[in-house]
């Protein structure tokens, strides 16, 4: 086998063995690209409010980018957690589920900027209470998980225990994961089929010699 052959076969086989494994980010409209909640469901707590949901820019702090607003608290004052969340389906492989996503608040003296809760399939993975606000407060929120292969529901829950007065964001949503169908592409396969059938020609050729 010449040295150009084998490194022609290198390149086939690594090509063909690029099966589609890796991670990427499995939210759709994470950003807010659309200018609306295309792909996300909005719901809203027993007695809570999401104020008046929209689409707007806000700086997180490396410059102005779309992102959700909303005005969560309660409907008539009970003192307890209420507001609403954006949720999403996501298929994925099993593996380790990563999750990332940007909040703030604005607001002037209030004791509650809100509580922003990540929860994967109904489990609260991360918590953040940006409490006292006078201004603006910027967070994030995260977690890892391991996940089944199937269909899991990403929600970022927003409550306050009083009636709506601060504004809260939310940008670059962002879970990666094991993908659904981390198997072979037919194009993939049909390199591979070429790399073994070019060895064997290689193999042959050499034998006749």
């Amino acid at each position: 086998m010449t040295i150009r052959g084998g490194v022609w076969i290198a390149a086939v086989l690594c090509a063909a063995l690029n099966v589609h494994v890796a991670k990427a980010n499995l939210v759709l409209n994470g950003n807010f690209a659309t200018g609306d909640f295309t792909n996300w469901t909005l719901a809203t707590t027993p007695n809570g409010t999401l104020g008046s949901p929209t689409v707007t820019t806000f700086d997180f702090g490396s410059g102005a980018v779309n992102a959700a607003q909303f005005q969560v608290g309660d409907v008539n004052f009970d003192g307890t957690q209420q507001g609403g969340s954006i949720a999403q389906t996501i298929a994925t492989g099993a593996g380790l589920f990563t999750f990332s996503a940007d909040i703030a608040a604005q607001g002037s003296n209030n004791v509650e900027a809100g509580v922003f809760t990540a929860l994967l399939d109904g489990t609260p993975l991360d918590t953040v209470d940006l409490g006292f606000i006078n201004g603006t407060l910027i967070s994030s929120l995260s977690f890892s998980a391991s996940v089944g292969a199937g269909n899991h529901n990403l929600e970022i829950l927003i409550t306050r225990p009083y009636q709506k007065l601060p504004t809260e964001f939310v940008s670059d949503i962002t879970a990666d994961a094991p993908s659904a169908t981390s198997v072979p592409e037919p194009g993939s396969l049909t390199l591979l089929a070429g790399g073994l059938f070019g060895i064997a020609v290689l193999r042959r050729r050499r034998k006749s010699k």
